[in-house]
């Protein structure tokens, strides 16, 4: 009976120790395969931008992703070869016959690529095509009133219209004939940008992102304790220093705080610094803990917004911990 036990906690701890390496070995991707969602092979489209999409393969790091006309074997155009960390890839073709293929990776293997076959039609017909926006991405905030904006070739394609949105209705129009062009902005606030393709014979769909404009810095936060005093000492070890958000005037509101603490009181040299998310007006606390008794230190903080505007540093404080 004792042998039984004995050896059913060998095989336990045993087990749990294979279990518990197999944690730290990367999973080996050799066998394994990916499984392609879009476009299937053979694919015969009238689409010239394509969304390249395989399920996830557990234990892979990522994808390379590689595209060639008009295949592997007699390649003319080596067109596309990008290592991605998510599942799909958007990308726009010239019309022509195309050879795609995608593997997984991680640190220590691979899976062989699987291959597919692509034609993209040659009509001059662009009514069911959609260009692709490139830059900026999608809800992007900008503290900037003049910016750039991008999107990929339509084929067949001679002019783009580029127009600029405020509250559903155009408040800018352009047509153009690069990818690319800068506008800037008057007033702050949500817009919206959308590009179309045009040519003599139709007009393609169009792709709409937000931009959000802001170039006004937020408030300033308010230093909430320590509080001074004639002898500005504490007596807590780590030292809590305790700051409020406040609302302020700009259109995006406070998404981060700069704190600075130095034994300096002009901050020549800086001790120690951080940036605390702190997007409400509650209380955010910092625990410094490498304050030495009996040294002052002086701290002040500044406010941060998620376009990169900076307020003011609030008036520094300073506190002393007592043993």
């Amino acid at each position: 009976m004792k042998n039984k036990l004995l050896i059913a906690i060998i095989v336990g701890v045993v087990s749990t120790l294979i279990y518990s390496c197999q944690d730290f070995i990367a999973v080996n991707l050799a066998k394994k395969s990916i499984t392609i969602l879009a476009p299937a092979n053979n694919t015969l489209s009238s689409s010239y931008s394509q969304l390249f999409k395989w399920e996830d393969l557990k234990g892979a790091d990522s994808y390379q992703l590689q595209l060639v006309k008009p295949n592997f074997s007699s390649i003319t155009q080596f067109i596309l070869d990008t290592t991605i960390h998510a599942t799909q890839f958007a990308y726009t073709l010239q019309p022509g016959i195309y050879q795609w293929r995608v593997r997984a990776k991680n640190n220590s293997s691979e899976t062989d690529y699987v291959t597919y076959n692509l034609t993209v039609d040659t009509t001059l017909n662009l009514a069911s095509q959609k260009v692709v926006l490139s830059s900026p991405i999608d809800n992007y905030y900008s503290n900037l009133m003049a910016n750039t904006f991008t999107w990929q070739t339509m084929p067949n394609a001679n002019s783009y219209v580029f127009q600029v949105l405020s509250g559903g209705s155009a408040v800018y129009t352009q047509s153009i004939t690069t990818t690319t062009v800068n506008y800037t902005f008057t007033t702050e606030g949500a817009y919206q940008w959308r590009v179309f393709a045009q040519n003599n014979f139709s007009n393609s769909a169009y792709d709409t992102r937000t931009i959000n404009i802001d170039n006004t810095a937020p408030g300033i936060p308010v230093l909430v304790s320590p509080i001074p005093s004639t002898l500005d000492t504490i007596n807590a070890n780590p030292v809590p220093l305790k700051w409020n958000c406040v609302a302020g005037t700009g259109f995006s509101a406070t998404d981060s705080t700069h704190l600075l603490i130095s034994t300096d009181s002009t901050f020549a040299v800086v001790t120690s610094k951080d940036t605390t998310i702190a997007n409400t007006t509650s209380p955010t606390v910092y625990n410094f803990h490498s304050a030495i008794v009996g040294t002052y230190y002086f701290w002040k903080v500044q406010a941060i917004d998620k376009s990169g505007n900076k307020s003011a540093y609030f008036t520094r404080r300073r506190f002393k911990r007592n043993p």
